[in-house]
């Protein structure tokens, strides 16, 4: 029988070589088609979709809040592809509830507004989410609730942020904070100071549990009659009873520990709400905080939204409140809306 050739044999590796590339190409070409095809598809999907998008506005008590106006953003669907965002006010009806229908690929809630009313982010269900109304899961049986805080006694309210304290297990930490000169001072050293010149108003001590076994944070008023709560409740008016002398946390997580402390401090009284913020991991513990404090010695934590703008007006009175409340005396309410007014007009005439 007669042998191939080496050339023969070249030549069948050459065709058969040729014949799987054709195929890969094909394979490939048929992948190709098939995902513009599903990508055309996904396309006219968009180009067709519609938002049906419904909400309600209510306030602290439930009832609905009518005239609201509810700012929403949705994206359309354009060539080239995303489309331009925009951003509409909306009014709630009589019943508070609002909708939505348009051709649209997203849809979200920005903000809410009325005179007379409070948004805050923080006091929103933590259950909703924008994939709700994108994904047309609301109807009018089940609309995405807004709420806005009614306001009843809008004050200036003195702000400050800052870090309370940073614990190893190895350095756990005990001081005392004067909220109004910003400072902190250890127990033994605070202890002896004269309160005109260092005021205890919050105790902390700070310290870890053993290995991977979390931390433990006390908060102390040490003042008399000086109190304090700790609770996932956003307030704004403080509580009038139920302040503790202490408080002790414990938990391995961020979330474990209550988010806002109510501290009651000096006398006459005055009443801060601390947003705090914490960061435990194994080897560290940090502990910082956002303060609003009504420095007329009335309980409401509600802020005047008309000084937003006067930011010299406002310098001026958390210079005057801090003086006033390390002096032990507090400034006058009554003359608020005169200085309001004033600087109002100061600023027209610029």
């Amino acid at each position: 029988m007669k042998q191939p050739t080496w050339t023969a044999i070249v030549f069948l590796c050459v065709c058969m070589m040729s014949f799987s590339s054709k195929t890969s190409q094909g394979k490939e070409e048929q992948q190709s088609r098939t995902a513009e095809e599903k990508r055309a598809q996904e396309i006219e999907e968009l180009r067709r979709r519609e938002i049906h998008g419904y909400g309600r506005v209510i306030d602290q008590t439930g009832a609905p809040v009518e005239g609201a106006q509810v700012l929403l953003s949705w994206e359309e669907f354009t060539i080239p592809f995303p489309g331009p965002v925009k951003d509409e006010w909306i009014a709630c009806d009589k019943d508070g509830t609002w909708e939505f229908k348009k051709k649209a690929i997203t849809l979200c809630v920005l903000d809410a507004k009325k005179d007379g009313y409070l948004f805050s982010r923080l006091q929103q269900d933590r259950t909703y989410k924008s994939e709700d109304l994108r994904n047309n899961r609301t109807s009018p049986t089940n609309r995405v609730i807004l709420r806005l805080h009614k306001l009843s006694d809008p004050t200036f309210l003195v702000t400050q942020e800052g870090r309370l304290a940073r614990a190893t297990p190895e350095i756990p930490v005990a001081k005392h904070f004067d909220l109004f000169r910003k400072k902190t001072m250890p127990i033994a050293e605070a202890t002896n100071q004269p309160r005109h010149v260092f005021y205890p108003d919050l105790e902390i001590r700070v310290e870890g549990k053993g290995t991977n076994s979390g931390w433990r944070v006390t908060y102390r008023a040490p003042g008399n009659g000086d109190g304090l709560i700790v609770t996932n409740a956003l307030l704004f008016e403080a509580p009038s009873a139920g302040y503790a002398p202490e408080c002790v946390l414990e938990g391995i997580r961020d979330q474990d520990f209550p988010r806002y402390l109510y501290l009651r401090t000096r006398m006459p009284a005055v009443y801060t709400r601390f947003d705090m913020n914490y960061s435990l991991r194994p080897d560290s513990c940090l502990l910082a905080y956002e303060a609003w404090t009504n420095p007329y010695s009335t309980r409401s934590l509600e802020p005047n939204e008309e000084l937003e703008p006067l930011w010299r007006l406002k310098e001026q009175l958390t210079k005057d409140a801090k003086a006033e409340i390390n002096a032990g005396r507090r400034l006058n309410k009554a003359e608020l809306p005169k200085l309001i007014k004033e600087e109002k007009a100061k600023s027209e005439k610029k």
